[in-house]
């Protein structure tokens, strides 16, 4: 009888300290239209990456950042394994436990890699 009080009591005890936390995960949103590369990939650039990224390559400011990219770092042939894309998504990734990209930054520009990564 001991037992079986120790182990509800146990087991209560557990159930009560516990806590829960949902973690709603990001919704992302693509676009529905072809990723443009001037006015959706470039603006992310501009904001959460030229602090560091205007001396050091790849050079991501406007003007040089697509013909930055081109040099190695674009992989259109498997778009999932370029290194502008791993550097975020992957875990393991030069940038991927920093942070910087939402989701939807993320998932934007991999489309756009898909989609050939087009200079436009």
């Amino acid at each position: 009888m001991k037992n079986v009080i120790l182990l509800g009591a146990i087991i209560l005890t557990l159930f009560t300290a516990c806590e829960w936390q949902t973690i709603e995960p990001e919704k992302i949103e693509l676009p529905k239209e072809e990723v443009l590369f001037s006015t959706q990939i470039q603006p992310i650039f501009t904001a959460k990456c030229i602090s560091c990224h205007t001396a050091n390559n790849p050079k991501l400011t406007s003007g040089v950042a697509y013909s930055s990219l081109t040099n190695g770092y674009i992989n259109t042939t498997d778009p999932a394994q370029s290194k502008l894309y791993t550097a975020f998504a992957v875990s393991g990734g030069k940038h991927y436990e920093k942070g910087i990209l939402t989701a939807t930054e993320i998932a934007t520009i991999l489309k756009w890699i898909e989609e050939g990564a087009k200079n436009n």
